[in-house]
């Protein structure tokens, strides 16, 4: 289906496409360069197939052209034109943050509202990535409010994965997320201690009920210090 998100202020926008579309009928829908048909042929799996097109049908959506995605060399996406560009994929739903000017970046989490509450795959693994100060605001909750901290938290901690781009990080030691409440839409601060790099961010977050988004932008970057902190 046509993107069933789109979001844009002066600093970033946000696209989300829900796939539902064959192969064939997502490239159908694309200027399509006999550079993407190489680039595709060189995925040999079916769902990064349709995840790759689905991007690129969102790129398409906001530009109302063809764009080719590049890397740094730290395997952090950009776009030809030279706008900064995040991409995200869950499930059937694919996102991407774009911006002219600052590094972005996005996470996405599909959601299964008819799911058996302590069942999904975050909840089971939150001990290996929610560290003792976390726990302390997640912990009074009931089971469903837990699991949609968990996510957030989870989701917070893979766009500041992204946002420092080099690797390397623990998810427990080296991301805090600061205390929120489980509300559908939002704000959070979440700060990355590594070494001497220490960076605080403004993190959005929005429920919309099969999928969840976390963002930042180096634009809501609160705090930047060196630290000796490991």
């Amino acid at each position: 289906m046509p993107c069933v998100h789109h979001f844009e202020n002066t600093a970033y926008a946000i696209l989300v496409w829900e796939i539902t579309e064959t192969d064939k009928a997502l490239q159908d829908l694309l200027h399509a360069s006999s550079a993407l048909h190489v680039e595709l042929d060189a995925i040999k799996s079916d769902k990064r197939r349709l995840e790759r097109l689905a991007t690129y049908c969102l790129l398409q959506y906001r530009y109302a052209t063809h764009l080719a995605i590049q890397y740094d060399a730290y395997g952090k996406p950009l776009l030809s034109n030279g706008d900064h560009l995040s991409i995200s994929h869950s499930g059937a739903f694919v996102g991407v943050m774009l911006s002219k000017t600052d590094s972005v970046a996005l996470d996405i989490e599909q959601l299964d509202p008819n799911a058996v509450v302590g069942s999904g795959r975050i909840f089971k693994v939150s001990k290996k990535f929610i560290n003792d100060a976390e726990m302390t605001f997640v912990a009074p909750h009931d089971l469903v409010a837990q699991e949609f901290l968990q996510t957030v938290i989870w989701s917070s901690k893979e766009v500041l994965f992204k946002m420092y781009s080099k690797g390397g990080l623990d998810f427990k030691k080296h991301m805090h997320v600061s205390a929120f409440k489980p509300v559908l839409s939002g704000f959070l601060n979440a700060a990355l201690i590594k070494d001497d790099y220490s960076a605080t961010y403004k993190l959005g977050f929005e429920d919309h009920g099969r999928w969840l988004m976390v963002f930042a932008s180096a634009a809501d970057q609160v705090v930047s210090t060196s630290s000796t902190h490991a």
